[in-house]
């Protein structure tokens, strides 16, 4: 099984990822909707 969540960026770009934030799946930080 696989779970993601459609999702825009800032800066309106969408993209798929299940949790609100990065840190559990990247080395980055903070909430994924803010990224660019």
């Amino acid at each position: 099984m696989v779970e993601f969540d459609a999702k825009l960026s800032v800066d309106n770009v969408a993209f798929l990822l299940h949790d609100d934030t990065v840190g559990r799946t990247s080395n980055g930080r903070g909430r994924a909707a803010r990224m660019r």
